[in-house]
């Protein structure tokens, strides 16, 4: 809206100073207009224009498929904002904290016009916090199944757990949810007060637990690397991914990032060596009070390879090979097994020869290097 509402603008010739929510440089001063309401019903809004784009390129890229049941894949977004207040999240500054979603009908009408344009057969939903109202995931569960929509969907940028029951999580896999993503982040408590996060590790487990048990595949993000952090904390984390039951953990370093209370944070303990510098979460220029960031870097790299060593070898005990045996009620369920064990095997061969993890490239083992 704030884009249309700059376009109309300049077709009328007019100062778009009018337009609230931006930032412009006019006779080289900066200037930032007073905020625009958020937009509090979100089906007023049109589906994403992707005829005006080369979908094809998308949805035949093989990095989009890597860990995907099925192809061709696509990503819909169901709500904007999230009421936590993680010290590392920069998404408040794009949508703020107060939480608004589309209707169920309204998101189904999409999964349904992309499976029927797009021949689409896997979703990604990349919702801050889609499963917050569990009446409203229920509903949109429902429409799935009502439907008759043949769809597999994951949440990637991770769910709170603290809001699901076996009841909602039983009817997100009936619909064609797979794969659980969590934002678990720390297995050190002391941490978790840092990160400002309503983590309860013991019901973790549970949730954990009760995934596995229903045939859903598990994942959660970790981060290390918070300014005040020990080693003893990174290796609380590294040690409750690999012992929590998860199928997949992601180690990121913390980044602060403009805008978060983190960043704050690490200015006030003088850890930000470069203004110009932003990060990824998986590489840092930004030391810590205990560690350089290179030694950050070195241990993400060692946690990863600490998990998946630690995963590839328990699968294969007989009691895991019972719960592994849960998740594996079709052909399809075993082809997806079969792949992601191959892409676990690559990269710990691989990061064994480069010490690096890359979840992402097409692993190759030629001469030391990664291709």
């Amino acid at each position: 809206m704030t884009f249309l509402n700059i376009v109309d603008n300049v077709l009328m010739e007019k100062d778009i100073s009018e337009v609230k929510g931006i930032v412009f440089k006019k006779n080289g001063k900066i200037i930032k207009t007073p905020p625009r309401e958020f937009i509090q019903h979100l089906d007023i809004l049109p589906f994403p224009a992707r005829h005006l784009l080369p979908m094809h390129i998308y949805l035949n890229d093989p990095r989009a498929h890597m860990y995907a049941v099925r192809s061709p894949r696509t990503s819909i977004i169901t709500s904007r904002g999230c009421p936590f207040n993680c010290v590392f999240c920069s998404i408040h500054s794009v949508w703020g904290r107060k939480w608004r979603a589309r209707s169920p009908k309204n998101v189904a009408d999409e999964i349904e016009f992309l499976v029927e344009k797009y021949r689409i057969r896997e979703l990604a939903i990349l919702d801050d916090n889609f499963t917050l109202d569990k009446k409203r995931v229920m509903r949109i569960c429902n429409e799935i199944i009502t439907r008759h929509i043949d769809i597999k969907w994951s949440t990637p940028n991770g769910i709170a757990f603290w809001t699901l029951d076996k009841e909602v999580l039983t009817m997100m896999k009936k619909s064609g949810y797979y794969r659980a993503t969590f934002g678990i982040e720390s297995g050190c408590k002391e941490t978790l007060n840092f990160v400002r996060k309503p983590v309860n590790l013991n019901y973790a487990r549970k949730v954990i637990k009760f995934c596995n048990d229903i045939g859903l595949w598990t994942h959660s993000t970790f981060v290390i690397g918070f300014p005040n952090e020990t080693l003893d904390s990174i290796n609380q984390t590294i040690e409750f991914a690999k012992k929590s039951g998860l199928d997949f953990a992601t180690f990121y370093i913390a980044t602060p990032y403009p805008g978060t209370d983190l960043y704050g944070i690490f200015k006030k303990n003088g850890l930000i060596k470069n203004e110009s510098l932003y990060d990824s979460v998986t590489k840092t220029s930004h030391n810590t009070r205990y560690f350089k960031s290179e030694e950050l870097i070195k241990l993400a790299n060692k946690a990863h390879i600490e998990f998946l060593k630690y995963r590839i070898l328990n699968y294969f005990k007989p009691n895991n090979l019972v719960k592994l045996s849960n998740k594996l009620g079709s052909v399809e369920d075993l082809r997806y097994m079969l792949k992601i064990g191959l892409n676990g095997l690559k990269i710990v061969l691989n990061a064994l020869v480069t010490g690096e993890v890359d979840y992402f490239s097409k692993t190759r083992l030629e001469g030391g290097k990664s291709k």
